[in-house]
């Protein structure tokens, strides 16, 4: 364990300790009750394989201009690992925990926020130490509770424009503090900055989606076994891409009823690659739930470097059946929603990002649901978009 000790007289290397980390670090958390400022000349991770940066957003004293420095200074293929804390009462944190590729697993914790003060000037008192295997994975597994989605949201050029700052009051130290502004932000539990507005459709109607859709995803569960192993036998190269085509469209299908989506992908779907997109699906398959997003993201983007023309709609499916909790179909009137409620990804965001920064923002939404609302899961969620978007069957009833 190491002392770092600093005021206005004292240098504690804290701005070192931090850019040693981030370029050490395999998996890298920082949490922090606030950010006013971000070091953008510390250099981004470049070997970081797991990356998450949570932030508080009470009353108002995350800066705008910090959001932006840290989204621009992220790995494209992380954006959607900042977040804001807006589910999380009382986040006070500041801790950065990291592993390193020799698999030393360290932390820095104690009273320093993200800000420019806390850097150079503030009094402060933080504590640089190793910990065992068994500490950091609790860390891990703390910081990974953390990004679910009823309690911390993806930071992206959309979410900052509306989000709003505190007021700045003066003080006699280099950086100045902000502070609430109104009673309403005096309270400790954030208040969303996306206000989503589900699809209102009548009850009779939503419970006639509902029964659709649940019944389209019992059929399914009932044959899952026969699609993993298909999968699993394609990525094994025991079946080949043909075969597999074949065989998908007998297990899967508007006939069979656990078809989620129209017809239309069949013939620009004959000519993929689904060995490549089972060797894909079968890693997600093996990932852990912790991991599980960044493996779908990570094989996204994979997909698309091979420009295999069924990773958006059929493969996306095929999440959405096998975890309907978790992901959605790829679809227009999904993207369009999100966009009306002003909570795109961001800009530089590749293609696998953008599919999992909708996941998580569909949760998100679905966990501000009234009470009462007919859609449980994201699967369901979708159907009540698709069914309300315009040229689909219930959209001339909004």
């Amino acid at each position: 364990m190491k002392l770092l000790l600093h005021d206005e007289n004292s240098k504690n290397f804290l701005r070192e300790h931090y850019a040693a980390a981030i370029a050490d670090a395999v998996e890298l958390y920082i949490v922090s009750a606030y950010l006013t400022h971000w070091d953008s000349s510390i250099p981004a991770p470049a070997n970081v394989k797991r990356l998450r940066v949570v932030v508080g957003i009470d009353f108002g004293i995350t800066r705008k201009v910090a959001c932006r420095e840290l989204l621009n200074w992220m790995p494209a293929d992380k954006l959607n690992d900042f977040r804001a804390a807006e589910g999380i009462t009382g986040f006070h944190p500041k801790a950065i925990f990291w592993k390193t590729a020799s698999g030393d697993c360290r932390s820095i914790v104690g009273s320093s926020n993200l800000t420019r003060a806390a850097f150079d000037g503030n009094v402060e008192a933080n504590v640089y130490g190793t910990l065992s295997a068994r500490e950091f994975a609790a860390a891990r597994s703390w910081i990974e509770d953390m990004c679910e989605p009823n309690l911390s949201v993806p930071i992206s050029e959309e979410w900052i424009e509306q989000y709003q700052e505190g007021q700045v009051r003066p003080k006699r130290t280099a950086e100045s503090q902000p502070q609430a502004l109104s009673a309403a932000n005096s309270s400790q539990t954030p208040t969303p900055v996306i206000q989503f507005q589900l699809p209102d459709i009548s009850p009779e109607r939503a419970a006639e989606l509902m029964r659709r859709r649940r019944g389209q995803l019992a059929i399914f569960e009932k044959g899952r076994g026969q699609f993993q192993a298909l999968f699993r036998a394609a990525a094994a190269g025991n079946v080949s891409s043909a075969d597999f085509y074949a065989q998908i469209n007998q297990l899967w299908s508007l006939k069979a009823g656990n078809r989620l989506q129209g017809a239309g992908w069949e013939r620009r779907g004959a000519k993929a690659d689904f060995c490549e997109l089972a060797r894909a699906f079968v890693s997600i398959l093996d990932a852990t739930s912790a991991e599980r997003d960044s493996v779908v993201r990570t094989q996204l983007n994979n997909l698309r470097k091979t420009a295999n023309p069924a990773r958006k709609a059929w493969f996306s499916e095929m999440l959405s059946l096998h975890w309907p909790a978790r992901y959605p179909v790829l679809n227009k009137p999904v993207r369009q929603f999100l966009a009306e409620n002003r909570f795109r990804p961001p800009r530089r965001a590749p293609e696998g990002v953008r599919y999992i920064d909708l996941a998580q923002k569909l949760a998100a939404a679905l966990s501000r649901a009234p009470a009462g609302y007919p859609a449980k899961t994201i699967a369901e969620l979708d159907y009540l978009i698709w069914a309300v978007a315009p040229g689909n069957e219930d959209s001339s009833k909004q």
